[in-house]
């Protein structure tokens, strides 16, 4: 007999609630790519600060929509970029003005510890990092020295309190499917204490065991699973849409305007116009062009 599973599907709001004021939250995804965004802007809408920040390697729009919120405290960041479209303005500013406490880190750094949260060690070694200045500026740096005398560098575990995923496909008991690179999702949220998957579509558990080569998260990690259709935008998700330029170009002259002080209110409009006024994940995608941009978006993936 088959063994009853309990569902994990929840709705956008009851997931949020996992991420408590003062806690250490993880986003997935890559640079343009399989953001969690739609659940990003919820934690600015219910205004969930004090965060210490963490990411895959590159971070873009829900790093820099975070801090421009005014929701970060700290960041373990190797990079926040929106890629070929500029700088990640509110990042670069808060950083400037010293208004972060900054982690130095970089990908192999972040990769490396949570490695070592993944084995239960208190560090992974990650010898690449040999011959950098990370070794004389990140607090995260440790040294050993092997039974053969070799001094090895590695980096203390990193273990967030909360991370949340976006993925094209998952099931209502949180096995995930990327449908395309996973990015580095599989370790950060093997090093994370609660997971949050966010899935463009639900699919049946007969879905995914009759393929199961294509799940890229098991469901033993993920504590909620949220149904959100294009809960990656602006950003991309793999296989289904394209990122929205636009929509990114929009962003990111509300912020610039609002950091140069040619529009002070630039960005807190932006805010309440794709943040605050939505109560839906629907509302927020008619705002942005409705369906006939989604079909856009979807066009230009398939391409």
């Amino acid at each position: 007999m088959r063994k009853v599973r309990k569902s994990k599907l929840v709705e956008l709001k009851e997931a949020v609630d996992m991420v408590k004021e003062g806690s250490s939250l993880a986003t997935g995804g890559q640079s343009l790519a399989n953001k969690p965004s739609a659940f990003v802007r919820e934690i600015v809408k219910k205004g969930i600060g004090n965060l210490t920040l963490f990411s895959n390697p590159i971070a873009s729009y829900d790093a820099d929509l975070l801090i421009g919120a005014g929701l970060v405290k700290k960041t373990y960041l190797a990079c926040v970029t929106f890629d070929y479209l500029g700088l990640a303005p509110n990042f670069r500013k808060a950083a400037e003005n010293g208004e972060l406490e900054i982690v130095e880190v970089d990908g192999r750094a972040v990769i490396g510890g949570y490695m070592a949260a993944v084995e239960g060690l208190p560090a992974h070694p990650v010898s690449s990092l040999k011959g950098t200045d990370f070794l004389k500026t990140s607090e995260l740096i440790r040294k050993y020295t092997s039974p053969d005398g070799e001094e090895l560098i590695a980096v203390v575990a990193l273990s967030p309190d909360v991370a949340v995923i976006h993925v094209p496909q998952a099931d209502e008991y949180g096995n995930a499917r990327h449908l395309g690179t996973a990015y580095f999702d599989p370790v950060m949220i093997g090093a994370s204490k609660q997971v949050i998957v966010t899935a463009d579509e639900i699919v049946s558990l007969l879905t995914i065991e009759a393929e199961p080569y294509r799940t890229t998260v098991p469901s033993y990690l993920v504590d909620a699973v949220v149904e959100l259709p294009f809960g990656a935008h602006p950003c991309s998700c793999n296989a289904l849409y394209d990122h929205d330029e636009e929509h990114f170009k929009e962003y990111l002259q509300c912020a610039e305007l609002a950091l140069k002080g040619e529009n002070p209110n630039a960005f807190s409009d932006y805010l309440k116009k794709y943040v605050y006024q939505p109560d839906s994940i629907d509302e927020y995608l008619e705002l942005v062009g409705g369906q006939k941009k989604m079909i856009e978006l979807r066009k230009e993936a398939r391409r």
